[in-house]
């Protein structure tokens, strides 16, 4: 008997496979040859609060510590002024069913300002180390002898 050659034709999956991998190849060739922006470092001034701190933990920040970020570990500047608040508390007056804020006996809330190497990109600025600034964004950091988290209030443009 003789043995007949058949010749494997590429199905729908194989030209769906090629296709995906040169979209691939594109996207990394595209990624790699990008120009790369002439990114100009600036330092700039921003500021976060730390909520719901307890008076103990108040002598532990100081000025000139180094703030770190907790979930990257990335260096996120210099404290350059610590300003102490009282927190407070949304609570409701039954008297007159109003809501007002009280004060919190024995926690504070801290007003961080610091300094760092900024670079600005199209779409955010960052600090040197990668660590992401925008107004408002949930801060995780180490400051100090203690860690705490709160929110970016404010950034120098």
């Amino acid at each position: 008997m003789e043995e007949k050659k058949t010749r494997r034709r590429p199905n729908f999956f194989d030209i769906l496979f090629i296709i995906l991998i040169l979209a691939a190849a594109a996207t990394a060739w595209f990624l790699s040859h990008r120009e790369a922006a002439t990114a100009e470092t600036r330092t700039r001034t921003y500021m976060f609060e730390l909520l719901d701190i307890q008076e103990e933990m108040l002598d532990c920040i100081s000025v000139g510590d180094s703030v770190t970020d907790n979930v990257k570990n990335l260096a996120m500047g210099t404290v350059t002024n610590v300003e102490v608040l009282p927190s407070t508390v949304q609570v409701l007056d039954e008297g007159t069913g109003v809501i007002r804020q009280a004060d919190r006996p024995g926690r504070y809330t801290l007003h961080v300002t610091v300094e760092a190497e900024t670079v600005e990109t199209e779409t955010s600025i960052e600090t040197t180390a990668g660590y992401v600034l925008r107004v408002g964004s949930v801060v995780s950091c180490s400051i100090g002898g203690m860690t705490a988290s709160g929110y970016i209030l404010a950034l120098e443009r």
